[in-house]
């Protein structure tokens, strides 16, 4: 502040003897935002943000500004910007690893369906088929993990062999829409469609021997599709 208040001509002088460019010379204003309650606030912004510090020296008090707060006030040009994160691979082990960088909607299946083993720059992600069965979604998670890194092809066998999701029980769904009545080809398919966690909330309680009985209130073509997404076989009857 008592520097600002030096004469303007001479400290216009001083500037262009040190060969000081790109400087506001209009030191006039200076007093203005250096006045005491000026210097105030900007230090105890600087102490605040965590960009200065005071450091005791021969029973003297030095105030120091860090790396961050010398770039902040344009005292020091920034680090150069780290390289844009847009790695994308898988391993055998059933890891993903995807960069921070890369689209949004890239990403947020992985976050959706997969177990987060670790946050940085690269993200690292684990396939699981328990994680994917306990998200709740209209679609087959796998289903959608597998055309996200379609562009990866060929996948490692364990990724594709877990994530097409194909039923165990190999048969035919017969099903007569206008009754929605599901006539699985045996009772093995039976059990595992009225046991399954993305189908058994369209199937009532009772219904005859052998058969399956859609619920009145659920849509007979969205249980028809869910069937075909989990990689049933579908026919009518």
């Amino acid at each position: 502040l008592a520097f600002s208040r030096l004469p303007e001509k001479e400290l216009i002088a001083l500037a262009k003897n040190l060969a000081i460019r790109d400087a506001d010379l209009s030191v006039y204003q200076w007093k203005d935002w250096l006045d005491p309650k000026g210097q105030q606030a900007l230090i105890r912004a600087l102490f605040d943000a965590g960009w200065a510090y005071v450091d005791e020296q021969q029973k003297i008090d030095w105030f120091s500004l860090n790396h961050i707060g010398r770039i902040i006030l344009g005292l020091e040009s920034p680090s150069p910007r780290p390289l844009k994160a847009e790695n994308f691979r898988v391993l055998p082990n059933l890891c993903v690893f995807a960069g921070a960088d890369l689209p949004v909607e890239k990403l947020i299946p992985l976050f959706r369906y997969c177990r987060i083993k670790r946050i940085d720059r690269i993200f690292e992600f684990q396939l699981d088929r328990k994680a994917m069965n306990e998200m709740p979604s209209r679609t087959s998670g796998g289903r959608e993990l597998l055309n996200l890194l379609k562009e990866l092809e060929p996948l490692p066998s364990g990724i594709r062999s877990l994530l097409e999701e194909k039923p165990e029980i190999d048969g035919v769904l017969r099903i007569q829409a206008c009754s929605a009545i599901v006539k699985p080809e045996n009772p093995a398919m039976l059990s595992t469609i009225r046991n399954h966690s993305k189908l058994k909330g369209y199937i009532d309680p009772g219904g005859p021997p052998g058969y399956l009985l859609v619920k009145s209130k659920s849509n007979p073509a969205n249980f028809i599709k869910r069937c075909r997404d989990y990689g049933f076989k579908v026919k009518p009857l």
